[in-house]
């Protein structure tokens, strides 16, 4: 609970203290759980909602310069929230005041802000709810399924990193192995490379291919030995990928993500965000300081991190890498393109194959520079891994790079007809040589060794990709279910129904209404409506009483903990007329603070009020109650009501607030404090030390008289002397007495000698008992109330009862 406020700067608040009001005793020690504030127009009760509005919203209260204040909290795990930790409070604030009006209605196009209610859903959706959570579990908690998902995507990703691994060796053996037959001159691959040698793989395996014996091998080199034209080889055959390239490029560049619970700094920064992101592997598991500054690492730091480097974005910086991976192999394919020299031509082709050449060179540059776009902005979405990226200058596929190849094959084919018989031989010979070195690959232990740890290897993926699949399904289908059971439970229609309820039932206003409308994408708005109209030009006691239906409706909104709530009302009724001062209270009493099932529905309420008239209902308001004190025998007290009041002033334009007066709080009419003033006189209460009590008791008396028979004889024109006779049934004696005192006591003008001489407190004492004892006599039930009301219960059980 709030237990202090301390304003240094805000509005019209300046360096108010609450302990310097503590010792001159001008305020209690802390709120209680239920404030009650009076203060006029203008004297700061606003501002104060504000303050405590900035606690609900998280933003200060605007068009204050300088705001500076201390609220102190009883119970909070933080005891102190000052303007610069506005939400580390942990409670639920709700605030009503102008500025809540402003930011939910907006009455020129009549409509509303839609909110949800806890709907009408039957208590097995709760149990079933329940159970859905508890199947899921938590992902840092053993036995649910979002656990057994997270360490089935850990084994994948295990598994992905080993078939990575695998992959890697078999290609450097590859490369290595590919390396040997490039480097075998008589076999003539000069463009021999790891592809090459993974289908000469699958062509040996698949044919059963044995290796050459030692006299067939020599047979096949010396016929290379012979000399003639030797063809050319035909340049590798190259089918661009950059039109899948690009089309993904762009859907990665454009796919939205948001985190889970994002870390504002590291959004606005992203250079930042892959600073953080490149030092977790550096830290987690390993470090329990930062490498960089050295401080100890908060045990929450892995799962704030975790929340918003989530699963979506992680995804889609696989999916990324992915990309980048297949665009740097793309490059090795470009890389691998190698064009035959200008001296293995034919001389008569040597010109054409010049220009051929230079064609190709350029083809392939180009190709290079669009897959180096490509990758300079998958890199930037990258690192800027939660925005969308435009993609710019991203060129469209071309047929260049092919089209020169093709060419320059058409030339490489022209040379080798004139190449003749002889090279058709030697090139045989040469296919037979590198598939023997090839098959003596595949009958080495190491080729066998890694041919059946990458199926191992595989085999296992596809086992961990199957279960994180079914796991998937698993939660996939119970947060569907938990998300539509959770629907059900908040029914925005529902919001306008109360809303409506409480103007029908309260005030009896049948014809202005919220209507719930739909409103496409963006779900449920309310409609003002007055019958089935829009609402225009709604009259201010209207705008005020729905937008205090609205907001006592909200309470019942699903985010609202009534063991959490604390309650500001800041003048619900400033523009309605008296008739609805009472239905305003009507609903707070029934609605706010009367008891529901055994229990309050809030934590801590705060109501202001600038009308005398709601103040008065505002003191009768059902409110908590706490221990008074021991009674005799270790027993407990009498309770008494967990309730303060306070009064808003303004001086000079500055405000405070204080204890609120006696006459304020203690009395809920002047009535009830003039009764209170005469039963004293006539019960000789310490008349004669008072001196105030005795010259002040004809006027006193005079004023309590004139209210008190006007509502017995309301007779226009009858005089107070008359209605005073008629009081006392007719008996002279009594009337002229109690005429003398109302008359002499309470006027000096025409009788300045009565100021000279003390008041007779036994005559004061004996006047007042006449009008006591005859109001017993003609009202019973009345006097009764009025006793109760001034705190004098015990006399009905007294000498007077009997």
């Amino acid at each position: 609970m709030i237990k202090r406020i301390d304003i240094k700067n805000c509005g019209v608040f300046r360096d108010f203290e609450w302990k310097s009001l503590l010792r001159g005793n001008r305020i209690p020690e802390q709120f209680k759980r239920l404030n009650i504030l009076y203060g006029r127009n203008y004297s700061g009760k606003t501002t104060l909602s504000r303050i405590v509005r900035s606690l609900e919203t998280g933003e200060l209260p605007p068009r204050y310069e300088n705001r500076e204040f201390r609220i102190s909290f009883a119970d909070s795990a933080r005891s102190v929230v000052t303007q610069a930790n506005l939400q580390e409070h942990g409670y639920t604030v709700r605030v009503y005041n102008r500025d809540f009006v402003e930011s939910v209605f907006s009455f020129e196009r009549t409509s509303a802000a839609s909110f949800a209610v806890v709907g009408t859903a039957n208590v097995e959706h709760k149990k079933r709810i329940e159970q859905l959570e508890q199947e899921l579990g938590d992902p840092e908690t053993e036995g649910g399924w979002r656990y057994r998902l997270r360490q089935r995507e850990a084994s994948l990703q295990e598994q992905q990193r080993n078939c990575r691994e695998i992959c890697n060796e078999r290609n450097e053996t590859y490369s290595e192995e590919a390396r040997g037959i490039k480097n075998d001159l008589q076999l003539g691959q000069v463009n021999y490379k790891r592809p090459g040698l993974e289908k000469d793989l699958g062509h040996v395996v698949t044919n059963n291919i044995t290796p050459l014996s030692d006299e067939e091998a020599n047979v096949y080199r010396e016929l290379l030995k012979e000399e003639a034209r030797s063809p050319i080889g035909q340049p590798l055959s190259f089918d661009p990928a950059y039109a899948d390239l690009v089309r993904e490029t762009r859907e990665l560049l454009a796919r939205r993500i948001e985190p889970t619970e994002p870390i504002q700094d590291l959004v606005n920064d992203s250079l930042l965000e892959a600073w953080v992101r490149h030092g977790i592997d550096h830290h987690r598991g390993k470090r329990e300081s930062c490498a960089f500054c050295g401080q100890s690492l908060p045990k929450s730091l892995w799962q704030r991190l975790d929340r918003h480097f989530n699963e979506e974005s992680e995804r889609l910086r696989g999916d990324i890498d992915a990309l980048l991976e297949r665009i740097d192999d793309e490059f090795a394919r470009v890389d691998e393109i190698e064009l035959p020299p200008r001296l293995q031509f034919a001389a008569d082709l040597r010109n054409r194959s010049d220009a051929l050449q230079g064609d190709c060179t350029d083809a392939i540059q180009q190709y290079r520079k669009m897959l180096g776009e490509l990758r300079t902005q998958l890199l930037t979405r990258r690192e800027r891994i939660f925005e969308t990226v435009s993609p710019t200058g991203l060129k469209d596929a071309d047929t260049r790079l092919e089209d020169s190849l093709e060419k320059l094959r058409q030339l490489v084919r022209e040379h080798n007809i004139k190449a003749a018989s002889l090279s058709a031989d030697q090139e045989e010979a040469r296919g037979k040589l590198r598939l023997d070195h090839v098959a003596r690959f595949v009958d080495s232990t190491h080729y066998k060794s890694l041919v059946e740890r990458e199926a191992k290897a595989k085999t296992a993926l596809a086992e961990a990709e199957a279960e994180v699949q079914e796991c998937r399904s698993e939660v996939r289908k119970r947060e569907d279910e938990l998300e539509g059971l959770r629907a059900e439970l908040q029914d925005e229609r529902r919001g306008a129904e109360k809303v409506n309820e409480y103007l029908k039932n309260f005030f009896g206003h049948q014809s202005l209404q919220l209507v719930a409308i739909e409103d496409g994408e963006d779900g449920v708005r309310f409609e003002i409506r007055r019958g089935d109209n829009p609402a225009h030009n709604l009259s201010e006691g209207e705008r005020s009483l729905l937008a205090f239906c609205y907001f006592v409706a909200t309470l019942s909104a699903p985010d609202v903990d009534p063991e959490k709530l604390i309650l500001w009302i800041d003048d619900p009724i400033s523009s309605l007329d008296s008739n609805h001062v009472f239905f305003v209270y009507s609903l707070i009493e029934n609605e706010i603070a009367r008891k529901t099932g055994g229990k309050f529905r809030y934590l801590q309420a705060f109501l202001a009020t600038h009308s005398l008239e709601c103040l008065k209902y505002f003191k009768t308001l059902t409110a908590p109650y706490v221990s008074g004190g021991n009674a005799p025998g270790g027993g407990s007290g009498k309770k008494k009501a967990d309730r303060e009041y306070f009064f808003v002033s303004r001086t000079d334009g500055v405000s405070q607030f204080v204890t609120t007066p006696k006459c304020l709080k203690e009395y809920s009419t002047e009535f009830n404090y003039l009764f209170e003033q005469v039963y004293k006189a006539a019960q000789n209460e310490r008349l004669a030390e008072s001196l105030e009590t005795q010259y002040t008791f004809g006027n006193n008396l005079r004023r309590f008289l004139e209210a008190y028979l006007y509502y017995r004889y309301p007779c226009h024109g009858e005089t107070l002397a008359r209605r005073i006779e008629r009081f006392f049934d007719g008996d002279g004696g009594k009337a002229h007495r109690v005429n003398r005192m109302v008359n002499e006591y309470s006027h000096l003008q025409e009788l300045p000698e009565r100021s000279f001489f003390p008041a007779d407190h036994a005559e004061v004492a004996s006047v007042a008992k006449l009008v006591v004892d005859q109001m017993e006599e003609k009202d019973p039930d009345q006097f009764k109330a009025l006793l109760r009301s001034v705190g004098k219960e015990a006399d009905l059980s007294g000498p007077r009862a009997q």
